[in-house]
């Protein structure tokens, strides 16, 4: 029922164009990984994941994991028991790539066009629970991040489903494949390593020297020109006056001092 009314919810969003994202960088390589681990319930993991490092891409990280998990769901909902589900990641161009194959009942090729349409349910899943929304849904939020999401190929032996996500601008993959499944990946330590020199960043801080400029506030030395007062000393000069001790040549002087 929960699964109903939020992709009832969903639905009526992408279809008012009112659908929110929160939109940051990040390594699709971790989140695939981190949502892959949510869907891993069997004691023996079936899901096989493979992706080169640092693709980074620039989107809503839940709603692209809502994306995968759509993907996740049906592979195993219309796969045989513990068949075997491949998760891998490629970079095409300007566009990251996550492609998911199952071993299910595939899609006859009559009902492929109308695939994504909403509430569209195969006649070789029909019988099985299901709200015929999720790849609908998946396709707009797809479409909401200038991304796509199609149905590569289909037989009676499985699917492949394809999702395409721009890069974030400047993003350049090392390159080098990471992880063989959902529980064998290393992807915390790739985490650590990525946040790490992001760190370097801080050195900016740096800059903080610039304030060694208030150093120039040694200018108020020249206050010290204020001792040029002592040029008052000048006035020692007045002992010049001495000369009045001339006056005791007359008396008259005493009469200066009625003065």
């Amino acid at each position: 029922m929960n699964r109903l009314i939020s992709d009832l919810l969903d639905h009526a969003q992408v279809s008012a164009g009112a659908l929110r994202l929160d939109v940051v960088t990040f390594d699709l390589g971790i989140a695939t990984a981190i949502t892959i681990g949510l869907h891993e319930h069997d004691d023996v993991p079936r899901i096989a994941f493979a992706s080169p490092e640092g693709v980074r891409v620039q989107g809503d990280p839940e709603r692209i994991a809502q994306i995968l998990g759509n993907l996740l769901d049906n592979a195993i909902k219309y796969s045989p028991p513990g068949s075997a589900i491949d998760v891998s990641i490629s970079v095409v161009g300007s566009e990251a790539r996550i492609r998911v194959t199952d071993r299910g009942v595939g899609i006859p090729e009559n009902e492929r066009d109308r695939l994504f349409a909403p509430y569209f349910r195969s006649s070789r899943t029909r019988e099985i629970s299901g709200t015929g929304l999720g790849l609908h849904v998946s396709l707009r939020i797809a479409q909401t991040h200038r991304g796509h999401l199609w149905l590569e190929s289909s037989s009676g032996a499985g699917s492949v489903f394809v999702l395409a996500i721009p890069l974030a601008e400047g993003s350049s993959p090392i390159g080098m494949p990471f992880g063989t499944s959902a529980t064998g990946l290393p992807f915390g330590t790739s985490a650590t390593g990525a946040t790490g020199s992001a760190g370097a960043t801080g050195a900016i801080g740096a800059t903080g020297a610039t304030g060694a400029t208030g150093a120039t506030g040694a200018t108020g030395a020249t206050g010290a020109t204020g001792s040029t007062g002592s040029a008052g000393a000048t006035g020692a000069t007045g002992p010049a006056g001495d000369r009045g001790a001339a006056g005791p040549t007359g008396d008259v002087g005493p009469t200066g001092a009625a003065g």
